[in-house]
């Protein structure tokens, strides 16, 4: 047994628990799966496109750094040699082998994650909305962070924060491409772990303590924005919500709405902490996204400021138990 869990990446350790999780939530509740392998091969041919793009970026951005490698060491580096780097770097079977891998434990992760959560109104059918929400009234003399957010930036700043909300699936894929393929082992595997970890304990902390988010429960806070994407994507997965409550152990409909923890935020705060580690650059740019995405969730409703904070508690707690159990298997591996 310990040679098979040595066998596999903490990262595809952590989506099997996943799995397992779901087999058995499901199972034990008598509703039917959410069509996983349609949902999974819907994610292949973005990574048929992805990869090879990620590998040429790469090659670009070797020889892209030449100049400064030459000036920093004083020694010429020929074409030649910056493309032997290239294969031994990323065109080695082993090393297509691990990230193929990783990013198929991603997919797979995606595929649990939505079972996970289309189960939160069957897991926990109490919503503690009320709670959050006066406090948040009381803690701001009657004015939510969400309306005072648009008071202060105006509605006319719909469009953009309704892009920077909309960015958050390209650079997470970006951020997560990026952190797969440097050639930092232990950053890799860190990084993979933490990501998976936070989606495994986020569902949980959401089945803990189910909301809906500011933007559903009080839908005036958001009722003078202009029509934008994020407002038709709310209320199609209210539309969605519907389905589910017409017919719970029905095919039709997928629960997908929650509020505490905004994941949103966690893994974007996740991705400018590796980030930062990887290329200081990078991170920088990041952070500017963690801010846009902080201000983007607010403006729109989709979280209450507790969720923020949750979020950042997520986040410490994934990254420290990613660094354990990696260390675990680095040792357990001897790798």
């Amino acid at each position: 047994m310990k040679k098979i869990l040595c066998a596999l990446y903490p990262a595809e350790l952590v989506v099997l628990l996943m799995c397992f999780a779901t087999a058995f939530l499901y199972a034990l509740l008598g509703i039917p799966l959410r069509a996983p392998l349609t949902r999974y091969l819907e994610q292949i041919p973005a990574v048929i496109e992805v990869y090879p793009l990620a590998l040429f970026i790469a090659l670009v951005a070797l020889f892209a750094a030449r100049g400064y490698r030459s000036r920093r060491t004083s020694i010429a580096i020929t074409e030649r040699q910056i493309l032997q780097e290239y294969v031994a770097l990323y065109l080695r079977p082993r090393m297509i082998l691990r990230d193929l891998r990783l990013l198929n434990a991603v997919m797979i992760m995606f595929v649990a994650f939505a079972q996970l959560k289309h189960l939160i109104p069957f897991i926990n059918g109490r919503l503690y909305d009320s709670y959050i929400y006066a406090a948040e009234q009381w803690l701001f003399r009657g004015v939510s962070p969400t309306l005072r957010l648009q008071q202060v930036i105006g509605l006319g700043a719909a469009g953009q924060m309704s892009n920077a909300y909309i960015l958050f699936y390209p650079v997470m894929v970006t951020s997560l491409i990026v952190l797969i393929m440097q050639r930092n082992p232990k950053l890799i595997h860190e990084y993979a772990t933490a990501f998976t970890l936070t989606w495994l304990l986020g569902i949980f902390m959401i089945y803990a303590l189910p909301t809906l988010g500011p933007c559903f429960y009080a839908p005036a806070e958001i009722a003078n924005i202009p029509a934008t994407r994020v407002l038709k994507l709310q209320q199609d997965l209210w539309s969605l919500k519907a389905d589910v409550e017409a017919d719970p152990h029905g095919v039709k409909g997928l629960y997908q709405i929650s509020g505490q923890p905004s994941l949103h935020l966690a893994i974007a705060i996740l991705g400018a902490v590796f980030l930062w580690k990887f290329c200081k650059p990078l991170g920088v740019l990041a952070w500017l996204f963690v801010a846009a995405t902080l201000a983007s969730t607010i403006y729109f409703g989709w979280h209450y400021l507790f969720d923020h904070l949750t979020a950042v508690v997520l986040v410490i707690l994934s990254i420290a138990l990613a660094r354990r159990i990696v260390g675990y298997w680095e040792k357990a591996s001897g790798t």
